[in-house]
């Protein structure tokens, strides 16, 4: 649906309304809705008999105008727009499109009328579509900017970057531009389409909802089939070409099932299609159901084919449906006609059904809602089921129940008179009955209990301790000077990840027009509230926040209690609509994230506007596999504007009171005179713990204080420290005269500076420093030289030796015994400078890549990916080499090039290796510049003919003659083309390079052209005449099409057949002269 403002969709649904038209011609032209009679707009979405997913419908736009139009003509650019008049006056327009005129333009001369039909850029997408790589998988994003792109039509950016980006699509070949899309647009459950703008789009099912009212449609406007399409199954039939020994191709054809086979399906032709990307099509429109029907109604045209409609009969029902086919016309009021064209085909074949199948239909709706096992219905045997699956089948009109169990069905109920299923439900409703009462009688046993425990402990105090599914603390009390516990329980938790939205917010996701609110008229208290400011009309709940998931205490279904309650404290403000609602929903979540158990709570605008309300989610049992829990907001309503605070999630089966901390919280307070523990050991010893109001006494054989341990000010009598460490002495002096220090570990020297005569070591800076000698290995392997200043790494063959400012590499092999350097790294003299970073190699040197080293034998496609240049082992010189295996080399270098040669204004270069349009992994050589010399070329004469052709995209090819060249060689015979061209004038002209050359040198005194700027008039023809006058063979065209020059070498085969028709004329007029000179004597 096209964003437009409120004023303009409030204008189309009002009971007067002022219309105006627009129609731009080529961007020049504007006529208005004086010169048109009518303008009717055709356009669709997912079209058909079935559900037409990867569509590609041809929007057309069809137009009378009240006079003749001479100007018109095919190709040109239409631009409508349908506008209206606001409540202030303006008019606000919405464009319907671009559209090119295509068929015959007619001109009604007795009415004075003409009428014209045009299509929008479909038209473009019929040529044959050949994909740049055939062999490998892209993604569908990509294929559609590469058809885009072979296509010229361009993309809506944004609707392509949402495309898939996986690379699982394999080659479409032998399709149109326009089916190839299509079979793309087929893996997204979506259909192909020109927007508003002219801009390729891949769409899928839209969000977007309108809304009908009664008075908005004409009279008896509405005709609507009561039997709902739901899309039950999509079938897929996939070719595959196989090569035989004897290269003879054959095609096997297998069809692809995602869903049922029985049911309303959907039949899809993809050879690119694999039964994994089919389910993922499948799950994407899974459940989609809606009505068909035909509306006529007023229009708006804000609303585009593809959106969801939510109209309203006469009797105050409302359905949701999709606005599948979309024709506007504008003949001075505007009327629109709404339409789906599905048929609707009976799931399971029969047309009765029977008490159980109904009762099905109840909890079907139960098991969705719940996220539980999947649902199966009709006549086949599911395929792969998993356990507790659940499957209805239909018997003949009745409909029996299985459930998968232990690796096969399970019969467990059949439909015979309905007894039986009423059976089963009373049965499961007298069974929850069951568990209530036993939760009951437990819940009174436990109280039970604690009153006898109370009881009991009189003579001590009184222990009091509640205990029920919603306990949120225990409380352990005795009365003298006795123990007092408090523990809270992990009911009492604030399982709300950052319940006070402090951090900005920080692990919340905000989406859409969800904002932090801090201002105290706002939350009431200055701290910040989730709030958000929302304008369009969404029925479906719209989200637009969420908490962090945090872990669940426990996944046990099955224990008692485990359910979790919230609450959370909101305001809707006044400004919103009276439909205006907002909801918070309590959801599970397993290991993958994704929400499998909810349940909600919504208020509307008149329980909350303008006063704050708490509201409550209780009892929200754990689902199997849910592992995490959270809060999530929504909305509902037209415009929405509400703000929430103090939310909290609680273990337990009823909500507790907000607090924003989530730890659980211990307090054990002791009063008592002296306490006293004693432990008796098997060996007759004691372990004694002693506590009075001055002493502490611990009496064991082993005492272990674990942690780290604070002695105040005091004596330790007498003791045996087995490690002490020196950094535990912080204060106090070791007398060296009185201590003898006998194996002192160096471990435990930690500061200071050892120091000699040519040796100082700072323990505390970690400084080294040597004044001569040498650090080497027995072996000098290591050896660090201070007097000789050299660093050498070795082993018994090779070395690396840094000195002098040199870094030299030794590495004798048995291809090469020499000890001297392989290679070096130096400052040398070379060219101008004598500062020259030089990198040596003593023979033959080599810079590559591991994956790409150069190769032994000069031979087949390259695999060296560097540079190497030297002397071979047998003395001979070996050719400097720059490789770029597969993927080619560049040279580039210079000042940019012209925007005529080069878009981006590049540096001219030399390409070795391209396909010829600057992409890598070719096998052509480009040479880029704004002009190429080749002053060898001009210099070496000959008098052949010219045999070079320069082809469009710069490629050069000899020009050939022999007939070993060409094929379907025939005569040519046509007079006619000949005759034309005696009929062409020759034409003399300057040439515009060479002139904009010497304006350019005679205005900056310098040109960028080839040879010597003159101003020297050129002799010769037109292409365009020549194309003109039909001779089409003659004239040279680019890529675009636009024409560039002349075969000037063609032009002879023409004039030949002139010669020749002039002989054969001339000898028929010297026989007739002959002839009648003979009569004459």
């Amino acid at each position: 649906m096209l964003k437009q403002s409120d004023a303009f969709n409030q204008a189309f649904a009002g009971d007067t309304r002022v219309l105006s038209l627009k129609l731009i011609v080529n961007d020049k032209t504007t006529f208005t809705a004086e010169d048109v009679v009518s303008l009717e707009y055709d356009s669709a979405a997912f079209t058909g008999d079935a559900f037409g997913i990867g569509s590609t419908f041809e929007n057309t736009i069809k137009i009378v105008f009240a006079d003749l139009q001479e100007g018109l003509k095919q190709n040109d650019v239409l631009k409508p727009q349908v506008g209206i008049q606001l409540s202030d006056g303006t008019f606000e327009y919405a464009p319907l499109g671009v559209f090119i005129i295509s068929d015959e333009i007619q001109q009604d001369r007795n009415a004075e009328q003409t009428t014209l039909t045009a299509v929008d850029k479909m038209a473009y997408l019929e040529g044959t579509y050949v994909p740049i790589d055939g062999i490998n998988k892209h993604s569908v994003k990509d294929l559609v900017l590469e058809i885009a792109n072979a296509a010229g039509v361009s993309v809506n950016t944004n609707n392509v970057e949402r495309l898939p980006a996986t690379n699982d699509i394999a080659p479409i070949v032998g399709q149109t531009y326009r089916n190839a899309l299509g079979m793309l647009a087929q893996f997204i459950a979506g259909y192909v389409t020109f927007n508003r703008s002219g801009e390729l789009e891949l769409r899928s099912l839209s969000d977007d909802t309108f809304a009908i009212a009664p008075e908005n449609y004409e009279f008896q406007g509405l005709t609507k089939n009561e039997s709902v399409y739901n899309l039950s199954g999509i079938s897929c039939s996939v070719t595959t070409t196989v090569l035989g020994d004897d290269a003879s191709a054959s095609d096997t054809t297998a069809t692809l099932q995602s869903g049922v086979t029985t049911g309303s399906q959907v039949a899809l032709t993809n050879n690119s299609m694999t039964q994994d990307l089919l389910d993922n099509v499948f799950n994407m429109v899974k459940g989609l159901s809606f009505y068909p029907y035909t509306l006529n109604w007023f229009g708006n045209p804000a609303v585009e084919a593809g959106d969801w409609l939510k109209i309203q009969d006469t009797k105050g029902n409302t359905f949701l449906t999709l606005n599948n086919s979309y024709v506007l016309t504008f003949d001075g009021s505007l009327s629109a006609v709404s339409s789906t064209s599905e048929t609707v085909t009976n799931e399971s074949g029969y047309s009765y059904q029977g008490t159980l199948h109904q009762v099905i239909n109840d909890i079907q709706g139960h098991l969705a809602a719940g996220g539980g096992n999947y649902v199966f219905t009709g006549t086949e045997t599911p395929t792969n089921p998993k356990e507790n699956d659940v499957w209805y089948k239909d018997v003949n009109g009745k409909t029996e129940m299985y459930i998968y169990e232990n690796g096969e069905w399970i019969l467990k109920a059949s439909d015979v008179s309905g007894e039986e299923a009423a059976n089963i439900a009373n049965e499961a409703a007298q069974n929850a009955q069951d568990a209530k009462n036993k939760a009951d009688d437990a819940y009174n046993s436990a109280a039970d209990a604690f009153k006898t425990a109370e009881s009991a402990n009189d003579s001590v105090g009184v222990l009091k301790d509640t205990v029920a599914g919603k306990a949120n603390e225990s409380t352990v009390e005795q009365i003298d000077s006795a123990w007092r516990v408090a523990i809270a329980n992990s009911g009492s938790s604030n399982y709300v990840y950052n319940s006070s939205y402090a951090n900005k917010a920080e692990g919340w996701n905000l989406f859409g027009k969800a904002y932090l609110s801090t201002a105290a008229v706002s939350t009431g208290s200055g701290s910040p509230g989730f709030a958000v400011n929302y304008n369009g009309t969404y029925t479906g709940g719209l989200e637009f926040g969420e908490s962090k998931h945090l872990p669940l205490i426990s996944t046990d279904v099955d224990a008692t209690y485990n359910a979790y309650s919230a609450q959370v404290t909101l305001k809707i403000y006044a400004d919103s609509t009276s439909d205006a609602s907002v909801g918070a929903t309590v959801a599970y979540y397993n290991d993958a994230g994704t929400r499998i158990g909810n349940k909600d709570i919504q208020v509307p605008l008149s329980s909350a506007k303008e006063a704050w309300v708490t509201s409550t989610i209780e009892d929200v049992a754990v689902v199997s596999g849910a592992k995490y829990v959270g809060i999530q907001y929504w909305l509902r309503g037209t415009h929405v504007h509400a703000i929430m605070i103090n939310p909290i999630i609680n273990h337990g089966k009823s909500s507790v009171a907000y607090h924003p901390d989530t730890a659980s919280q211990t307090d054990i307070l002791a009063t008592i005179d002296d306490i006293q523990m004693r432990v008796s050991n098997a060996d007759g010893t004691t372990s004694i713990f002693d506590m009075n109001g001055n002493t502490i006494l611990l009496d064991s054989n082993k005492i272990i204080l674990n942690g780290s341990v604070s002695i105040k000010s005091g004596t330790i009598g007498d003791a045996q420290i087995g490690n002490l460490s020196a950094s535990k002495l912080t204060a106090g002096t070791i007398d060296a005269a009185t201590i003898n220090l006998i194996n002192l570990n160096a471990n435990n020297i930690t500061t200071g500076t050892i120091s000699g005569a040519n040796l100082s070591i700072n323990l505390s800076t970690g400084t080294v420093t040597f004044q001569k000698g040498r650090i080497h290995s027995a072996d000098n392997g290591i050896d660090i030289n201070i007097d000789s200043k050299y660093v050498s790494v070795a082993d018994s063959s090779s070395r690396v030796l840094l000195q002098g400012g040199q870094l030299q590499f030794t590495d004798p092999n048995i291809f090469s015994l020499r000890a001297s350097p392989y290679f070096a790294i130096q400052n040398a003299v070379t060219g101008g400078s004598f500062s020259t970073s030089s990198l040596i190699g003593r023979n033959f040197i080599a810079m590559y890549n591991s994956a790409n080293p150069p190769s032994i034998l000069d031979m087949g496609q390259e695999t060296f990916a560097g540079i190497s240049a030297g002397q071979n082992d047998d003395g001979t010189w070996s050719q400097t080499r720059v490789g770029g295996a597969d993927r080619g080399v560049v040279m580039v270098g210079g000042t940019p090039m012209d925007s005529i040669v080069s878009l981006w204004k590049d540096s001219p270069s030399i390409r070795v290796g391209t396909d010829g349009k600057g992409n890598s992994r070719g096998n052509r050589v480009e040479l880029r510049g704004n002009y190429v010399h080749a002053t060898s070329i001009y210099t070496r004469t000959a008098s052949s003919s010219a045999n070079v052709y320069v082809a469009a995209d710069g490629a050069l090819v000899r020009s050939s003659s022999a007939s070993k060249y060409k094929i379907n060689i025939s005569d040519f015979n046509d007079s006619e083309l000949a005759h034309a061209l005696l009929n062409i004038k020759a034409k003399t002209w300057y040439d515009k390079a060479e002139t904009e050359s010497i304006v350019d040198e005679m205005t900056n005194g310098m040109a960028d052209s080839f040879g010597t700027p003159q101003l020297n008039p050129y002799l010769g023809f037109i292409a365009e005449d020549l194309a003109y006058a039909g001779l089409e063979m003659l004239v040279e065209r680019g890529a675009d099409g636009q024409l560039e020059g002349i075969n000037y070498d063609r032009i002879s085969a023409l004039e030949h057949l002139n010669v020749q028709e002039l002989f054969r004329r001339v000898l028929e007029l010297e026989k007739e002269v002959y002839e009648l000179r003979s009569d004459n004597h």
